[in-house]
């Protein structure tokens, strides 16, 4: 009798323990080493230069140019489901269009003046913002540059 309450105690205990054990919080990773130097160029169509960092989750890559003349930006941010979902609340002041094949889910959000763009993915429980900007881009050549960037994301997110 005392070896099966031992040998359940055993068992209760090691059941107790695995219940309590939470999962490891996985870091985000960091939003500059998702593109090399030749992902990002290419798709820019120019030398992006170096990346700079933008807080803890964000990354901004800027065209090189001399003072006084715009050039082209590109800014990788990861973001949680709140900063996924909430760009969907943005409709009226930005137009949300669904993006399919693309991670979980996806969708552009762009301005109505059409002057603003931006690709939000979602993989899991892990999402990213991609935006292209400055220079005198379209909003056509903006959304089909943030979508081949984010093409190459998704497949390391």
């Amino acid at each position: 009798m005392r070896v099966e309450f031992v040998a359940s105690l055993a068992v209760i205990c090691s059941v107790a323990s695995v219940a309590v054990v939470r999962p490891a919080r996985v870091s985000p990773p960091d939003a500059c080493s998702l593109l090399t130097a030749p992902q990002i160029n290419g798709v820019m169509g120019v030398d992006m230069g170096t990346p700079k960092s933008i807080g803890t989750r964000g990354c901004q890559w800027r065209q090189p140019v001399k003072s006084g003349s715009s050039g082209v930006f590109a800014d990788v941010t990861i973001i949680d489901q709140n900063g996924y979902a909430i760009g969907k609340k943005a409709a009226g002041t930005f137009t949300i269009t669904p993006v399919s094949g693309l991670g979980d889910e996806a969708y552009y959000s762009e301005s109505t003046n059409g002057k603003l763009t931006s690709l939000r993915v979602r993989k899991g429980s892990a999402a990213f913002a991609v935006h292209v900007w400055g220079g005198p881009m379209p909003a056509a050549e903006a959304k089909s540059k943030e979508l081949a960037l984010a093409k190459l994301i998704v497949a390391k997110f």
